[in-house]
């Protein structure tokens, strides 16, 4: 019965939160919807395009989705105990740094996502996988959901360094790994040889990610300020106090506030 009482009380504060879409959200998550579309069908000639295209889906994208998606969407998937269980031990720091970083590094070995080797429906279904473990792995920063809420303001610091170091591994490995692009051929975008069109794919990748991990950490620190600074503020204690229906005098001795 707790369980069931739980579950009823976080569906309905997804739904009361679902009211409260501002126009920047619908714009991020408008935007962040075309993006990735347009990702996903724009052909792939070379090793740069493919990861400038796999770095605006995963750290532009996928982040922009998460800010704009409405949280009345989730109340009926999340008020599944079994889907939420699943989707709560994914969005754990842990498992959500390791699913998305190891298996986007594995994807770039797969020689069948190469554009010598046909059809790009493989690439799309792969990069359909990863975009949604991005989002899992976006969730402890950006979560829409009081249902699977997200980490407290220091834990997001952290987890977002830790994400850092994550994709600096990743780039790292692919510059000085140039056998990875191997399968595109041996030309590259603007004329370039495969091994510099390589460095080219591998720094697009390097740059964007590391300016999206810089500002969603910048966002939470504003956020960070806004929430906890005021109640740094003695007159903001001093209001609190007062509404809680103590009188001017006891308000004043209880936060140390002289008017």
């Amino acid at each position: 019965m707790a369980a069931e009482r739980e579950a009823a009380a976080e569906t309905t504060s997804l739904g009361r939160r679902g009211r409260s879409l501002t126009a920047l959200q619908a714009l991020a998550g408008w935007t962040g919807a075309g993006l990735a579309v347009a990702v996903l069908v724009l052909p792939v000639p070379y090793f740069s395009v493919r990861l400038a295209g796999d770095a605006m889906l995963f750290f532009v994208a996928a982040p922009l989705l998460l800010a704009g998606v409405p949280p009345a969407w989730l109340r009926r998937p999340l008020a599944r105990p079994r889907l939420r269980g699943v989707l709560r031990l994914l969005t754990r720091p842990m498992p959500a740094v390791a699913l998305f970083h190891i298996l986007f590094a594995v994807s770039l070995l797969a020689p069948y996502l190469g554009t010598e080797h046909g059809s790009g429906l493989p690439l799309a279904a792969v990069r359909l996988v990863l975009l949604a473990l991005s989002l899992v792995m976006w969730w402890p920063v950006l979560s829409p959901a009081r249902a699977l809420p997200r980490l407290g303001t220091t834990m997001q610091f952290v987890y977002i360094f830790v994400n850092w170091l994550a994709i600096t591994a990743v780039f790292g490995w692919l510059l000085f790994t140039p056998s990875v692009g191997a399968a595109y051929g041996a030309g590259g975008l603007f004329g370039l040889r495969a091994a510099q069109d390589h460095e080219l794919g591998a720094f697009a990748l390097g740059v964007v990610s590391h300016v999206a991990y810089a500002v969603v950490g910048i966002a939470v620190f504003v956020r960070w300020v806004r929430t906890e600074e005021p109640l740094s503020s003695p007159w903001h204690l001093y209001d609190r106090v007062r509404r809680a229906g103590f009188d001017p005098d006891e308000a004043e001795e209880i936060t140390g506030v002289r008017r």
